[in-house]
């Protein structure tokens, strides 16, 4: 059976069983597989609207602003604590936008995720994206 010969809506179906690592590899995979995951997360976000699911670092991907470097990171938050100051809150996630190349030229590159942590005055509701 071809790939292609497939109905968009199992494809979708399909991606909702991936976890975080192969849902990222499947997205960079073309156009098509790109489209299915956009339909996929659009799907879990009005899945999250009708019923009323609260959305946390637990059920959620987090769009992470930097204001260090003016940049905008997709990131799975593993852990929330209390940072250095009582207002902070310290926390650490894996990076999903931005994977980071390991390697040699010899043996070939492999791009991953990768740990991070930082901490932040607030942690903004909006900028969950419901994913699982």
């Amino acid at each position: 059976m071809s790939y292609h010969k497939v109905p968009f809506s199992v494809k979708i179906y399909f991606v909702g069983f991936l976890g975080i690592n192969k849902f990222m590899k499947y997205m960079i995979l073309n156009k098509e597989s790109k489209k299915v995951c956009n339909e996929h997360i659009r799907i879990k976000k009005l899945e999250f609207k009708r019923k009323d699911i609260k959305k946390t670092y637990k059920n959620s991907l987090y769009r992470l602003h930097n204001n260090y470097d003016n940049t905008e990171y997709i990131v799975k938050i593993v852990k929330i604590g209390t940072g250095t100051f009582d207002e902070k809150y310290k926390i650490t996630y894996w990076i999903l936008s931005q994977m980071g190349k390991i390697g040699s030229c010899e043996k070939g590159y492999t791009y991953c995720v990768y740990p991070a942590w930082c901490e932040v005055k607030e942690i903004v509701y909006n900028n969950f994206i419901p994913f699982y």
